[in-house]
């Protein structure tokens, strides 16, 4: 099966960090007949930020078409402004849920902006996912009300089935309408119950968010966790191989 010359380009964008790494990609752009699918494509794989320096570089040689880099910018302008939002929620929300004694681990997009990424804006995130420990989510959901978060499920973690069983989400809404929190108690999400979560917590190692000190998944637990993440929605976004490709370059030599 050809993969269409929209998609090949937007594919080898994800390679490169500027069109220099891979003179390749002036071709690429040139054998794009039409822009349309692929500014699109470049919104719906979440990669218009890492789109954009490129097209802008490529459009200087005649390449792209001008217009092609406005419409990505307003892409990623937006993905960049819901970035700054969400941040700026886990910032304040960090202190208030540690003075609760819920301690969390930030997971996926707004872990990996500040773990992987050299500009936290290139990674853009729709929510922020937390991973809390069973016996905390009481102190965690009022933590939460204190800063007026809303839920659209129970006050109390939903009965499991059967002993094995891992727990479902539990989602929190700020009032402003833009900050989508959704707290998991297994960072795996199999559907059964994890037999070694006191060792995620050990393996945890410390970040910096916004300036706020905070907890992200060890690099073994990283590449496990977004594989089975990739595998379960369908391998149908690129940034999700980014944030693999790129937590493997940084850790390739600890990694066991």
């Amino acid at each position: 099966m050809e993969i269409r010359p929209e998609a090949q380009f937007l594919i080898d964008c994800c390679r490169v960090q500027q069109s220099d790494d891979w003179p390749g990609l002036g071709q690429r752009a040139s054998a794009v007949r039409c822009w349309d699918p692929m500014v699109t494509l470049s919104a719906q794989h979440g990669i218009a930020t890492l789109v954009l320096p490129l097209v802008k570089e490529l459009s200087e040689g005649g390449s792209v078409p001008d217009r092609v880099v406005s419409e990505v910018r307003q892409f990623a302008f937006f993905d960049v402004a819901r970035g700054v939002r969400l941040r700026s929620a886990l910032r304040e929300m960090l202190p208030v849920l540690r003075d609760a004694g819920a301690e969390v681990i930030v997971l996926k997009g707004v872990a990996l902006a500040s773990l992987v990424y050299s500009d936290p804006n290139a990674r853009p995130s729709q929510d922020i996912d937390l991973l809390c420990k069973e016996e905390d989510y009481p102190k965690f959901r009022d933590a939460l009300a204190s800063l007026r978060y809303d839920t659209d499920a129970d006050l109390t973690l939903p009965p499991r089935q059967a002993h094995h069983e891992s727990y479902a989400d539990r989602h929190f809404f700020h009032p402003d309408g833009f900050v989508h929190i959704e707290l998991h108690v297994d960072s795996i999400k199999l559907g059964v119950r994890p037999r070694h979560s006191d060792s995620i917590w050990r393996r945890a190692r410390p970040i910096e968010i916004e300036g706020a000190p905070a907890l992200a998944l060890g690099p073994e637990d990283q590449v496990l966790m977004l594989s089975v993440h990739l595998h379960r929605h369908g391998f149908n976004r690129l940034i999700w191989f980014k944030d693999i490709d790129l937590l493997i370059r940084r850790y390739e030599a600890e990694l066991d």
